[in-house]
Order: C-alpha cells, then structure tokens, then sequence
C-alpha cells in the first residue's frame, strides 16, 4: 500500500491495498488507518474530513499492484540484504521515499533527487 500525503487535505482517499487471505486479516489494516487519521488529527489539530474509500484488491483485479510490490520488494531487499540493483532498476521513477527507522534523522530521514537512497546513508533494522 502506498500512502502519499500532500500540503493539501484531499476531499477524497481512495486506499488500495492487496486482499491477503480471509477478511480478519483485512481488519487491522482498516483499522490501522484510522488509528492513523486519529493520530493526525491529533498531533496536528487538524479534522481530517476526508472521505476514505479502503478498496481491497486482489492482484488479478488491480494489477497496478504487481508494481507497488515489486517497488515495495526493491526497497525492503536494500534495507534488508543491502541489495541496490533491483532499485536501481526503478530508482527514476521513485520521487520520494521514507526511512521510517531512521529516528536520528527525523524530520529529514527521507530520500529524494536532491538526496538520492544508498544503503549507506540508510539506519540499521
């Protein structure tokens, strides 16, 4: 699933993500989301009156999320294995990525043109 957040608030969000198994497994995601909105909301003393649409797919129906996996797996492959060629191979077409592990950095632990993702820069898991 992929999360893009903007200086606007959106009218409306539409969240696909890939169906895993039986609907139980969906719910934590669902309400992950929320708890999510909640925290925003909180933090930023903002109401999020967004219409959230949670779309579960299975890869056969939306088969855009063949390439959020394949990006997802490039990445998780970096961070885990310290593996590049696989990003490499997508690295132009990522304009912006996150290193949510990277406390020491925050708020400028993310990866852009101007400071472009290597394993050497990232945190340790």
């Amino acid at each position: 699933m992929g999360v893009i957040f903007t200086t606007r608030l959106k009218t409306s969000l539409s969240i696909y993500f890939a169906v895993r198994g039986n609907r139980e497994r969906q719910a934590p995601l669902q309400d992950a989301i929320q708890t999510a909105k909640n925290t925003f909301e909180q933090q930023h003393k903002v109401a999020v009156n967004s219409q959230i649409e949670i779309l579960p797919q299975s890869p056969i129906g939306e088969p855009c999320l063949s390439v959020v996996d394949y990006v997802n797996w490039a990445v998780q492959r970096a961070f885990v294995k310290g593996e590049m060629r696989y990003y490499k191979f997508i690295e132009s077409k990522v304009k912006f990525l996150v290193d949510i592990y990277d406390f020491d950095k925050y708020p400028k632990n993310f990866y852009g043109r101007s400071n472009v993702f290597d394993v050497n820069k990232i945190s340790p898991l």
